[in-house]
Protein backbone atom coordinates (compact mmCIF):
# COMPACT_ATOMS: atom_id res chain seq x y z
CA UNK A 1 0.00 0.00 0.00
CA UNK A 2 1.45 3.17 -0.91
CA UNK A 3 -0.66 6.13 1.49
CA UNK A 4 -0.29 9.92 1.25
CA UNK A 5 -2.85 12.49 2.69
CA UNK A 6 -4.78 12.66 -0.80
CA UNK A 7 -4.83 9.47 -1.67
CA UNK A 8 -3.86 5.66 -1.33
CA UNK A 9 -2.70 2.42 -3.49
CA UNK A 10 -4.26 -0.29 -2.64
CA UNK A 11 -3.20 -3.51 -3.91
CA UNK A 12 -5.88 -5.88 -5.36
CA UNK A 13 -6.61 -9.16 -7.43
CA UNK A 14 -10.10 -7.38 -8.51
CA UNK A 15 -10.18 -3.69 -9.58
CA UNK A 16 -12.40 -1.17 -10.72
CA UNK A 17 -11.97 1.11 -14.19
CA UNK A 18 -10.74 4.76 -13.64
CA UNK A 19 -13.72 7.14 -12.46
CA UNK A 20 -15.48 4.52 -10.35
CA UNK A 21 -16.59 5.90 -6.70
CA UNK A 22 -16.20 3.47 -3.95
CA UNK A 23 -16.38 3.84 -0.29
CA UNK A 24 -13.47 1.70 1.38
CA UNK A 25 -11.78 1.40 4.66
CA UNK A 26 -8.61 0.45 5.92
CA UNK A 27 -6.15 0.28 9.06
CA UNK A 28 -2.83 1.95 9.16
CA UNK A 29 -0.05 -0.69 10.10
CA UNK A 30 1.80 1.32 12.39
CA UNK A 31 -1.01 3.12 14.31
CA UNK A 32 -3.74 0.12 13.61
CA UNK A 33 -6.17 2.93 13.41
CA UNK A 34 -9.00 2.59 11.09
CA UNK A 35 -9.73 4.28 8.50
CA UNK A 36 -13.31 5.21 6.54
CA UNK A 37 -13.26 6.71 3.42
CA UNK A 38 -14.62 7.31 0.16
CA UNK A 39 -12.80 8.24 -3.17
CA UNK A 40 -12.63 8.12 -6.81
CA UNK A 41 -10.39 5.22 -8.56
CA UNK A 42 -7.80 7.27 -10.49
CA UNK A 43 -5.89 4.45 -12.20
CA UNK A 44 -5.92 0.83 -11.82
CA UNK A 45 -3.81 -2.27 -12.93
CA UNK A 46 -5.58 -5.70 -13.52
CA UNK A 47 -2.40 -7.14 -14.60
CA UNK A 48 1.46 -6.99 -13.35
CA UNK A 49 3.29 -5.27 -15.36
CA UNK A 50 0.96 -2.99 -16.91
CA UNK A 51 0.58 0.49 -17.43
CA UNK A 52 0.80 3.41 -15.67
CA UNK A 53 3.97 4.75 -17.87
CA UNK A 54 5.65 5.76 -14.50
CA UNK A 55 5.36 2.12 -12.64
CA UNK A 56 5.17 -0.56 -15.20
CA UNK A 57 6.39 -3.02 -12.60
CA UNK A 58 4.01 -2.84 -9.66
CA UNK A 59 1.40 -5.27 -8.64
CA UNK A 60 -2.09 -5.45 -9.66
CA UNK A 61 -4.25 -2.52 -7.79
CA UNK A 62 -6.16 0.86 -7.71
CA UNK A 63 -4.95 4.46 -7.03
CA UNK A 64 -7.76 5.70 -5.15
CA UNK A 65 -7.90 9.53 -4.65
CA UNK A 66 -9.89 10.60 -1.47
CA UNK A 67 -13.25 12.25 -2.02
CA UNK A 68 -14.96 12.45 1.24
CA UNK A 69 -13.09 11.67 4.53
CA UNK A 70 -12.64 13.43 8.16
CA UNK A 71 -10.19 15.40 9.08
CA UNK A 72 -9.19 13.02 11.95
CA UNK A 73 -8.71 10.35 9.49
CA UNK A 74 -6.35 12.90 7.47
CA UNK A 75 -4.74 14.07 10.39
CA UNK A 76 -4.02 10.16 11.66
CA UNK A 77 -2.47 9.66 7.88
CA UNK A 78 -0.39 12.44 8.14
CA UNK A 79 0.66 10.86 11.72
CA UNK A 80 1.19 7.65 10.44
CA UNK A 81 3.14 9.21 7.54
CA UNK A 82 5.59 10.79 10.21
CA UNK A 83 6.18 7.78 11.90
CA UNK A 84 7.86 6.25 8.87
CA UNK A 85 9.89 9.06 8.44
CA UNK A 86 11.52 8.17 11.38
Amino acid sequence: MNLSKGGVFIRADITMPPGSEIDFDFTLPKTKKRVLAKGIVIWSRSIKGEAPHSFPLHARGMGIQFKDIALTDIEAILDEIDLWSK
